[in-house]
């Protein structure tokens, strides 16, 4: 294995470990740059890559915090992460999780008889342990054009 692909499979395991621990679901905008998958923000109005680790070209913010801005022209995948699945045969949305729960919200009326509470208008919700056997989570990737380009053309 060269240097330069020994060095990619590292930023890779290591932007992994940044967006997904044991105990969340990761979430949000997504762009892969050399095969690792980074999360998406923006710092001073430019679209930026985050880290949780300090890596070649990133730029600290504070501890635990790094960006790389993204030149107008670079090309990358982009994609929105969002989750989906199902609760006791009740179709539901995958909105947070925190220790060790999930919060499932329906818009399915059955989900009162399966201990859901009402949350906004006709949609139901309710905190589920991930590892409840009768929770079903899928990941949901969907692409979209790359956010840095859309003032350019």
């Amino acid at each position: 294995m060269t240097a330069k692909k020994r060095r990619a499979a590292q930023a890779r395991a290591e932007a992994e470990s940044d967006t997904k621990s044991a105990d969340s679901l990761r979430h949000g905008q997504f762009a892969v740059c050399d095969g690792v998958e980074y999360r998406l923000g923006t710092r001073g109005g430019s679209w930026t890559l985050l880290s949780a680790k300090p890596l070649p070209g990133f730029t600290k913010v504070r501890s635990g915090e790094f960006f790389r801005k993204i030149a107008e022209d670079e090309e990358m995948e982009c994609f929105r992460i969002t989750h989906r699945g199902t609760y006791r045969g009740i179709d539901v949305s995958i909105s947070g999780s925190n220790r060790g729960r999930v919060m499932a919200v329906t818009k399915d009326v059955r989900a009162r008889d399966d201990g859901f509470e009402p949350f906004e208008r006709s949609e139901w919700v309710k905190l589920i342990d991930r590892e409840d056997g009768d929770l079903r989570v899928q990941e949901v990737r969907t692409s979209f054009p790359m956010p840095w380009r859309k003032n350019s053309a």
